[in-house]
């Protein structure tokens, strides 16, 4: 009973993502008086109501929604005057405005969940190695105990954790360097290691083991101790958003000639599993992935890509600076060859799941 129950509270999470895209897009459209047609809730046999010209429709499959707009035909049926404009007739900045809300009611939506979750106060412990595992890298890489890590891949580290955050989002390089501060010398010196380290069942990184509230003994250079202010907060969720962005772009970036990188790619058969796992450890973690999700489709949408909202505030971009309709032999050729990609995306994320849940 518990496992149905998370099970949907994660295909709800994710609809809500989506309807609240969809929300975006129908208000501001409301709000400049554009032609709309309907708006969904939901998929599949739906319930309908007409009010102010709008069909309304509440679908019986809870997954997402959709805005349409009026064409010129359609108005023209319905008695429209011709002064009135299509949705395509707007001027540019409104229709730019309406095609970003969506997205953008999904990163604000994450920011309040995620700006929501954090503490008001944090504690956090410094990077300061405690243990070297006999025979490892850190070993023969002339490691030791009370050594402390300064930087990772170019980032400044304050905490141990920042160590683990870098070394995440460093999975598809070849190798990690790091600045470490030697305990013995009282000097810092370089160490690059391969990412193959921390891949695969029973990896184990560097071989290195960070102190923990039990070897401070209170000390106060070893604990950082904060009290997070609205900025700060503020900041740690800029953050995590770029995080979040950069990884993104660094994955699109390497999907054609990385294996690893389209190994990270799922469909929403991983997005409903993690979900579900999340709703099964506690409620901060699911409002935490629910924050993760509507920045992640937030920022997907906005990658001009076809038939998501960048692709086409792109478009509109374009024939708004040239005043003129693109060729139809471009549109063609750029639906085409996106529309094949998003295809060849969806099934490889797809595959991974099936291999993922099913088969791995």
């Amino acid at each position: 009973m518990i496992e149905i129950f998370t099970m949907l509270l994660a295909i709800l999470g994710i609809s809500s993502v989506v309807i609240f895209h969809e929300l975006g897009h129908f208000l501001f459209a409301k709000l400049f008086s554009m032609p709309i047609k309907s708006f969904s809730i939901g998929f599949g046999a739906s319930k309908s109501w007409l009010k102010g010209g709008i069909e309304y429709r509440l679908g019986s499959i809870p997954l997402g929604g959709y805005i349409s707009f009026l064409s010129r035909d359609e108005m023209t049926k319905r008695g429209f005057p011709n002064t009135v404009k299509t949705f395509n007739e707007y001027i540019l900045w409104k229709r730019i405005v309406v095609l970003a809300a969506g997205p953008l009611v999904n990163l604000l939506l994450g920011a309040i969940l995620l700006f929501s979750l954090l503490p008001s106060e944090t504690t956090r412990l410094v990077p300061k190695i405690a243990n070297v595992s006999p025979s490892s890298y850190a070993e023969s890489h002339g490691i030791t105990p009370g050594d402390t890590v300064l930087a990772v891949n170019g980032h400044d580290i304050k905490t141990r954790d920042d160590v683990i955050t870098q070394i995440k989002l460093s999975y598809m390089d070849k190798d990690i360097s790091f600045v470490i501060l030697s305990a013995v010398t009282e000097e810092s010196y370089s160490l690059t290691a391969p990412t193959s380290l921390w891949k695969g069942e029973g990896s184990k990184g560097l071989g290195i083991t960070f102190i923990s509230k039990n070897d401070t003994n209170g000390d106060p250079a070893l604990i950082i101790h904060k009290k997070l202010t609205v900025f700060d907060r503020m900041v740690w969720t800029s953050e995590y958003a770029e995080m979040i962005f950069s990884t993104l772009i660094k994955t699109i970036i390497q999907l054609p000639t990385n294996s690893e990188a389209r190994d990270q790619l799922g469909s929403l058969v991983m997005l409903g599993a993690e979900g579900t796992e999340a709703a099964k450890r506690s409620w901060p973690e699911y409002l935490l992935f629910l924050a993760g999700a509507n920045f992640m489709i937030g920022l997907v949408n906005l990658l001009p890509f076809p038939f998501l909202d960048g692709s086409q505030i792109l478009l509109s971009t374009i024939q708004g600076i040239t005043r003129k309709p693109l060729p139809a032999v471009f549109e063609k050729t750029y639906y085409f060859i996106g529309g094949v990609a998003l295809a060849s995306l969806f099934i490889i994320g797809f595959l991974n799941d099936i291999n993922r849940y099913f088969l791995g």
